[in-house]
């Protein structure tokens, strides 16, 4: 930046006291030209000084990773619970509503992640997989049943 000497000369009498006799420096600003570049594409930008990028297309395509990498995490964990729920349902559609812990585990059922939680009767916690419940006894046995046809022996 460019700094002006402004004296006592250039200055009208009623603000000489403000100097005292030395010189004060106005700050003469430079118009910088940055160049702007789009966000998503690089390409230069014109028009508005507050614009980031050069098209729609670009700026749709960087708020849709934004958002996919966001929600990276949600599918995941929805990818797993609909796994959850395909090994329940087919285990209840195969007539087994009571099956061993270790073979769900066999079956690669996620046994930390489900919909919702309650608990039932003292010492029974109840897991839900969407409409399918799910109970797990101090015998190491899994008693699966559907919201439809809930029993409440179970509870």
């Amino acid at each position: 930046m460019k700094m002006r000497p402004l004296f006592r000369e250039s200055v009208n009498r009623t603000s000489e006291f403000l100097f005292a006799g030395r010189p004060i420096y106005l700050c003469l600003k430079k118009k910088t030209t940055m160049e702007r570049l789009c966000l998503r594409c690089g390409a230069p930008l014109h028009g508005r000084t507050d614009q980031k990028f050069c098209c729609d297309d670009c700026r749709t395509d960087h708020h849709n990773q934004l958002r996919r990498e966001r929600e990276r995490r949600l599918r995941v964990v929805n990818r797993i619970l609909a796994s959850n729920w395909r090994i329940l349902n087919a285990q209840l559609r195969a007539g087994h509503d009571t099956v061993p812990v270790a073979e769900l585990a066999g079956l690669h059922f996620n046994f930390e992640i489900y919909t919702n939680t309650r608990r039932g009767l003292p010492g029974r916690r109840i897991f839900w997989c969407y409409n399918c419940a799910y109970r797990i006894s101090r015998s190491g046995m899994v008693h699966i049943w559907e919201e439809s046809c809930r029993n409440n022996a179970y509870l």
